[in-house]
């Protein structure tokens, strides 16, 4: 076996130990604590003269919860590999299909926003980290720095608040809709923003920072004193900054996907991936909780790995260090 095929097999043993373990300490999180919805159905059965511990039982039932937790578990891990990942106990409905639904609606806009903040960062990082400007240097870090200061749910509200007073009454995101028809594209236009917000700040300090520190370097001389233009010095210095910056991007990425989106579609109402973790915690709907850690974790430990495997492609020497 190469080394490099050898690399490749080593994170990607780690990546499935990773998602296993994930998913086991999710499972053991909800499902061995206890339910507090069965206390309220004993409650409501014992408050309507009915009897409180068959009203309990019966719920018990219904989700499954009197059966060994080892035996739900390995049922789970069975359909996960199948991608059937049971029903919703709120609505019935297949996992998987509310999954992909709420997917797309978190991907059309974690996308642009990635997308935007990413180039935009990379370029104008490259370009102020390259010329000698104080001016611009200090324009830019006060830039970045403001947009990592502010936080995402505060920027959020803002943007909630603006739509509420654009789009009036009854202009909150609407589900039945076409996902970018009005005032759908809106809220994901708002969303996009205030994500790229702080991606942008954090790719642009990065990209400042890495190539900063090549800006005197020997190679960076030469070509300089070939009479090289501030693009060609970038794409050079870009070739040696590329392998640190694909980590900070997919750590940025990782970060906006776990925290950013659940605090984004909770404030401004869109119904995603965030939003839909928060609905099954708040129900104890399990099927729906292991689905969206499933597909939340699953993406970061695709992520990781593919985070890896350029990284040794641009870098071979951390090929070997690993």
């Amino acid at each position: 076996m190469t080394p490099g095929l050898a690399f490749v097999v080593r994170r990607g043993a780690w990546a499935a130990a990773t998602l296993f373990v994930a998913l086991a300490a999710t499972f053991a999180l909800v499902a061995l604590t206890p339910d507090p919805n069965a206390a309220l159905a004993g409650f409501a059965a014992a408050a309507g003269g009915g009897d409180a511990e068959a009203a309990m039982s019966a719920y018990e039932a219904a989700r499954n919860l009197d059966e060994p937790v080892l035996d739900r578990f390995l049922g789970f891990v069975r359909g996960a590999v199948t991608l059937d990942l049971g029903r919703s106990l709120s609505s019935g409905e297949p996992v998987r299909s509310i999954l992909v639904d709420r997917a797309l609606v978190s991907l059309s806009y974690v996308v642009p926003a990635a997308v935007v903040s990413v180039a935009g960062g990379v370029l104008v990082g490259a370009t102020t980290a390259l010329r000698d400007s104080s001016l611009g240097d200090r324009l830019t870090g006060a830039a970045a720095y403001l947009g990592l200061s502010v936080p995402n749910f505060w920027l959020a509200a803002l943007g909630g608040a603006y739509l509420a007073a654009a789009l009036g009454a009854g202009g909150s995101f609407d589900p039945e809709a076409g996902l970018f028809a009005s005032p759908n594209v809106q809220y994901l236009a708002i969303a996009a923003a205030v994500l790229a917000t702080t991606m942008f700040a954090a790719q642009l300090r990065y990209t400042q920072a890495e190539m900063g520190a090549f800006a005197d370097a020997e190679f960076v001389r030469l070509v300089r004193a070939k009479g090289g233009n501030t693009r060609r010095v970038a794409r050079h210095v870009l070739r040696n900054a590329a392998p640190p910056l694909v980590s900070l991007f997919v750590t940025e990425l990782l970060a906006t996907l776990f925290v950013a989106v659940v605090v984004v579609e909770s404030v401004l109402g869109i119904p995603g991936v965030g939003a839909a973790l928060l609905e099954a915690v708040s129900a104890r709907d399990l099927p729906m909780v292991m689905g969206v850690t499933l597909f939340v974790v699953a993406v970061g430990v695709f992520a990781r790995f593919a985070q890896d495997v350029l990284r040794a492609t641009l870098d071979p020497d951390c090929e070997h260090n690993a």
